[in-house]
């Protein structure tokens, strides 16, 4: 699963090529070049609250671009990977709450890597979702039965024996 600006373009009825002129920029830059106005404004991908984001809070006002409900449709309808998301407005000190669009998080392994080591990452992640969620509000979103449902990428033979030892069946290759 990924992000891309073109698809929110796209749903907007704006091409990339003709209507924007794009920079590439990592969450960092791209902060600096909000405060420095060398853009106006910027897609960034990630859970919220972004420390990128919540700099830049600290030091203007953000205004983040809320999406209607057509267009969340539209967009969906094309790219079926996102899904509705709301950034409370205490998150970085909007006025309103914004209505945006998520992507899900997914790992991919190759093959090779070592059942053990897939299983053993299973676990580091979903037996510790207390720790993961203290460390970033994000981790409160943890799910293992959504994780057994997300993907059409066939699991792997780690992933399948932690899903199966907590009662979940999914498939791999």
């Amino acid at each position: 699963m990924y992000f891309n600006a073109v698809d929110v373009l796209k749903a907007y009825g704006l091409d990339i090529d003709k209507d924007i002129k794009p920079t590439y920029l990592s969450f960092g830059d791209s902060v600096e070049a909000l405060q420095d106005g060398k853009i106006d404004a910027a897609f960034i991908v990630a859970g919220a609250p972004t420390t990128a984001v919540t700099s830049l809070a600290a030091t203007k006002k953000v205004y983040l671009v809320g999406f209607d409900d057509a267009h969340i449709r539209a967009l969906i309808g094309e790219s079926p990977y996102y899904s509705p998301n709301v950034i409370r407005k205490e998150v970085y000190g909007t006025d309103d709450d914004i209505t945006t669009v998520a992507v899900g998080a997914v790992v991919i392994a190759r093959d090779d890597v070592s059942e053990a080591d897939v299983y053993n990452f299973m676990c580091g992640v979903f037996e510790n979702v207390d720790e993961i969620t203290a460390a970033h509000a994000k981790g409160a979103e943890l799910d293992l039965n959504f994780a057994a449902s997300y993907t059409a990428v066939p699991y792997h033979v780690g992933a399948i024996k932690y899903f199966a030892e907590k009662g979940i069946k999914v498939t791999g290759k």
